[in-house]
């Protein structure tokens, strides 16, 4: 099972002067993790599932570029549609998810489980939100508990 990080809410802790350094955090720390995609989100205004409209929001284009030099490794990702008559099995199976290992990684089993159910139902990658993503703890737990024991699922 392949795992992406889709970050949906540009707004941080330490305010938008802080919002460059605080994304190229989150992201050096994701791709240092071992995920194997990077998503972000990309609408004029925030929707309602996230924040208020008002919040902070980039241009997916341009932010993609920022993180590309962030990264290493990690895939870059926008959403693509358009599948009509392509090979089915050439179609990477993906799902949204979203990883909550709790605080201190007390949910990390439950995650494993989770994304091990979903690889039994055919999905190939699992690519949500992390919960606090701009603490980057979240990211250091699924480092070190969750993508070793989803790797070859």
């Amino acid at each position: 099972m392949q795992l992406g990080l889709q970050i949906p809410d540009f707004t941080t802790p330490d305010g938008p002067g802080r919002l460059g350094a605080d994304l190229g955090t989150v992201v050096r720390t994701a791709d240092e993790a071992g995920f194997d995609f990077i998503a972000v989100m990309d609408h004029f205004f925030q929707i309602g599932a996230i924040g208020a409209a008002e919040r902070e929001m980039l241009e997916a284009y341009t932010t993609l570029g920022y993180v590309a030099a962030c990264t290493s490794r990690a895939k870059l990702l926008t959403l693509v549609t358009g599948a009509e008559g392509r090979d089915y099995d050439a179609i990477t199976k993906t799902c949204y998810f979203i990883f909550d290992v709790g605080e201190k990684g007390e949910k990390a089993g439950e995650v494993v489980d989770s994304l091990g159910r979903l690889a039994d139902m055919g999905f190939q990658a699992a690519i949500g939100s992390v919960a606090n993503v701009w603490q980057v703890t979240p990211l250091e737990v699924i480092a070190s508990d969750v993508i070793p024991a989803v790797a070859n699922l």
